[in-house]
């Protein structure tokens, strides 16, 4: 699908791909597999997912509790995936809320074409 690329203090980076959507036009939501992975996810109770129609943060960002799914281990890292619903052209970012309420750190954004490393990385669906 593709790979993780740079560390964040709180999530390492994400890949986003689309399932199952060959013959979806662009700027349509269709479901996308969120994957990131997190170096101490002990304390964490559950994991969001940012959407915004730009590049930061905006009056129109949506905001996706994922909540804490299973991960597996990577070395001291763990990966966790999720699906969550949004449009080609969009750009994401993915925050760790821990236990006791607190808000980590946000990831980079965004989006299709990441411009450096621990942006979330957008891979096309294969045909």
């Amino acid at each position: 699908m593709g790979r993780v690329v740079g560390i964040r203090e709180v999530c390492a980076g994400l890949v986003l791909g689309a399932l199952g959507q060959a013959g979806v036009a662009a700027a349509e939501p269709a479901p996308h597999e969120v994957q990131w992975v997190h170096a101490a996810p002990g304390p964490v109770r559950s994991f969001e997912v940012l959407i915004s129609p730009v590049k930061g943060p905006s009056d129109q960002v949506r905001v996706v509790e994922v909540g804490k799914p299973a991960g597996t281990s990577a070395g001291a890292f763990q990966n966790f995936s999720a699906m969550v619903s949004m449009e080609s052209d969009e750009f994401v970012a993915i925050r760790a809320v821990g236990r006791n309420g607190m808000v980590g750190a946000l990831s980079a954004w965004g989006g299709v074409t990441p411009t450096r490393p621990g942006q979330p990385r957008v891979v096309a669906p294969a045909d």
